[in-house]
């Protein structure tokens, strides 16, 4: 019986892994990301945190003026700039040395609400072109229907509202998109790892 039942988890622990259900968190390069919805009441960001199917893209510039690029996955949207606030400014600096933006590889993420798994975060950059090559050259965007996820370098395409998987995989070790912790309370979303 004991053979039977250990026999049975290491299966469900391999279909499990095969179908991509355990997610790909990234340590490498992890994220300090804190945005106050109660500071950006009826953002577009709000509305990814609370639409199933929702997503946004948020770069943050690095030409020292600090504030968010939004852009939603809904094409009746614009891409949007928030200001950050300063709370927001002193926060992330004073949780991590590193400077304002600790976003994942590039300074970047997407975040939303997936149809069948919650909230999520994935970080901007093509993990693909990264393991294959080391680059940090792979930023991701939307493709051209904005429901999914592309990356101009290895033209793989990934799909944000199922687990990041790559829906055009080149090889059967494709990675998913790498994930991020993401919690919102109603008032504040973080991501980090």
């Amino acid at each position: 019986m004991r053979t039977a039942i250990k026999f049975l988890t290491a299966l469900t622990a391999v279909i499990l892994s095969a179908c991509g259900a355990e997610p790909v968190f990234d340590n490498e390069y992890p994220p300090n990301f804190i945005f106050h919805v109660d500071y950006h009441r009826g953002s577009i960001i709000e509305d990814a945190l609370s639409i199933g199917g929702t997503f946004v893209f948020i770069s943050v510039p690095t030409d020292g003026n600090p504030r968010y690029v939004i852009t939603p996955n809904n094409a009746d949207r614009e891409e949007v700039f928030l200001p950050v606030s300063e709370v927001e400014r002193r926060q992330l600096e004073g949780q991590r040395k590193s400077a304002f933006g600790s976003m994942g590889i590039n300074r970047r993420l997407f975040v939303g609400t997936s149809h069948f798994d919650g909230l999520k975060a994935y970080d901007g950059h093509c993990p693909n072109c990264h393991a294959d090559t080391g680059t940090r050259n792979c930023p991701l965007n939307w493709a051209d229907n904005r429901q999914h996820i592309t990356c101009g370098r290895c033209n793989r395409t990934y799909d944000p509202n199922a687990a990041g998987v790559v829906l055009n995989a080149q090889k059967k070790s494709d990675l998913p998109l790498k994930q991020y912790h993401i919690n919102y309370d109603g008032k504040v979303l973080s991501v980090r790892n």
